[in-house]
């Protein structure tokens, strides 16, 4: 069999009424979506690969040779560079997750920015923002699997939980409690499919990874908040001794960039050493750790 266009592949199934869903080996997905339409993330039938395909009753589809030359859609987790799936392969009995555009919107995604599905502290599935015209962010994410020592994928029925790496300021939101169009929690579901179009609201703020790190003449620390608020980013040595306040002021609600000229309190050059810097804002305080060289 030539490659072909899977949606044509499969229309015969959708014009009688029972295709519920398609997944390939991969776990993208043809399936219909309340408010979208039918999707498909498969783009294209390839020869060897596998497809599992769900119907409402019995009934039989016939493929022929495809007229060739497609292309097959690019896998959701082809330019990942932060999280990292704890499945290796193509994963198990997928559950596929949507992001509605009106969700992105509200935590302010940017192309390249990353939603890493996880179960606990098990990465099971990635997913990466795109362009302005982008409808939803599809995730597959993949089951434990039994035969494996290592945990490699969600347990059915646990809760799903998000984390959001911003690219640009190298920053991880984490959301916990993730809740469907009915205001219950999203739970794991073999094979199952869930769309999220709202999310529960952020942690006040978030510190990213200063940059460069080791740092020899300037630092930059970015940071996000979720609403106005006042902040203020300190700096210690490894004696837990304060050698600078960077910042102590109100900043607005956004992605911020917060500059230091690796200096102390009284304007001389930071020895070199381990230093921690530290991230308050009222009941949120997060710490990291920074090297200095000269």
């Amino acid at each position: 069999m030539n490659s072909q266009p899977a949606m044509d592949a499969f229309e015969p199934l959708i014009d009688e009424g029972t295709l519920v869903k398609v997944q390939n080996e991969a776990g993208m997905a043809i399936e219909y979506l309340s408010g979208y339409g039918w999707i498909d993330n498969i783009t294209n039938l390839l020869p060897g690969e596998g497809y599992k395909v769900r119907t409402n009753s019995n009934t039989t589809l016939t493929l022929t040779d495809g007229s060739g030359g497609g292309l097959k859609s690019a896998d959701a987790s082809a330019a990942v560079i932060h999280f990292v799936p704890s499945h290796t392969g193509n994963g198990l009995d997928h559950m596929n997750l949507y992001i509605s555009s009106e969700a992105a919107g509200n935590l302010r995604l940017k192309e390249g920015d990353e939603i890493g599905v996880f179960d606990g502290e098990t990465c099971v599935g990635v997913g990466i923002a795109g362009g302005h015209d982008q409808e939803f962010i599809s995730i597959p994410v993949s089951l434990d699997d039994p035969v494996t020592v290592e945990r490699d994928g969600y347990i059915e029925g646990n809760r799903v939980s998000l984390k959001v790496w911003r690219a640009e300021s190298n920053a991880e939101l984490f959301l916990e409690s993730v809740k469907g169009h009915d205001g219950t929690p999203i739970i794991f579901v073999k094979n199952g499919t869930a769309v999220i179009n709202s999310f529960p609201s952020l942690t006040e703020a978030f510190l990213g990874d200063a940059y460069p790190n080791p740092s020899t003449d300037m630092t930059t620390f970015p940071i996000e908040l979720a609403g106005d608020n006042h902040i203020r980013l300190e700096l210690f040595n490894s004696s837990g001794v304060l050698v600078r306040t960077i910042h102590n002021g109100l900043l607005s609600a956004g992605r911020h960039i917060i500059e230091w000229d690796n200096r102390d309190a009284s304007g001389q050059r930071a020895k070199a050493g381990l230093y921690f810097y530290r991230l308050a804002t009222g009941d949120f305080s997060s710490s990291k750790s920074l090297v200095i060289v000269n």
